[in-house]
């Protein structure tokens, strides 16, 4: 059932998208007004996609319907190669990220891929609820026994319901300067919870003494397989 329900989903986005592409191979013989209206239609289908598959993949994780292909895999390259590609996006979005590997490398045990999708899914949530021109502050350390990611913001202030803050549907709080206007679909980090518990840890909000709010998850780390015997 949840296979059918994600194919009725996802293939209308798919012929849509796929069809706006084709478009846009043609717009050069378009106004420049129609030439924007395009470009809006598709980032509005986009940005409809990427809501679609966190939703559908929640569900997965709420439903049982996960399964993860387990493997050493190094956070702190991972952390790097996802912060490169979504460079260009964040400085755009009016937000620099501020990478601090503490520890390097960093090896814990789990699903590359659902591993990447947790930390894309903590940078957009980051970069949505931040104001424009601030530097995300993007730490990676082993501490104990777990590795610990988390980013920091100076500029936000965490509210009452900090508790809530991982539930599906929340959507990310404006600055107070009303600098932010494309928030996401508030499902970045209900994903990420569901992903770091998959994987045996778990996820924080708290406030920064020095002022701001700060987002992390924690995982279970895994010997480097240099040290195994």
């Amino acid at each position: 059932m949840y296979q059918n329900l994600a194919h009725a989903f996802r293939n209308p986005l798919v012929t849509l998208t796929g069809n706006l592409d084709f478009l846009f191979q043609y717009s050069r013989g378009l106004t420049p007004e129609h030439q924007k209206q395009l470009v809006e239609v598709r980032d509005a289908a986009l940005r409809m996609h990427q809501l679609v598959d966190h939703f559908l993949d929640v569900a997965s994780f709420d439903l049982g319907a996960v399964s993860t292909r387990e493997s050493s895999v190094e956070l702190a390259g991972l952390l790097r190669r996802c912060a490169r590609e979504m460079r260009a996006w964040a400085r755009a979005s009016g937000v620099r990220f501020q990478i601090a590997l503490k520890s390097d490398p960093v090896y814990v045990k789990g699903d590359g891929a659902w591993l990447s999708s947790m930390i894309r899914s903590l940078l957009v949530y980051a970069v949505l609820s931040s104001s424009k021109k601030n530097v995300l502050r993007v730490e990676l350390c082993a501490r104990a026994r777990h590795a610990v990611l988390a980013v920091e913001d100076k500029g936000l202030q965490l509210s009452a319901n900090a508790g809530k803050i991982f539930r599906p549907f929340l959507i990310p709080r404006r600055p107070a300067d009303g600098s932010r206007s494309d928030a996401g679909g508030g499902l970045e980090l209900a994903l990420v919870e569901r992903i770091a518990k998959a994987h045996g840890g778990g996820v924080w909000a708290k406030a920064c003494s020095s002022g701001g709010m700060q987002v992390g998850v924690r995982l279970l780390l895994q010997n480097s397989p240099s040290r195994r015997p």
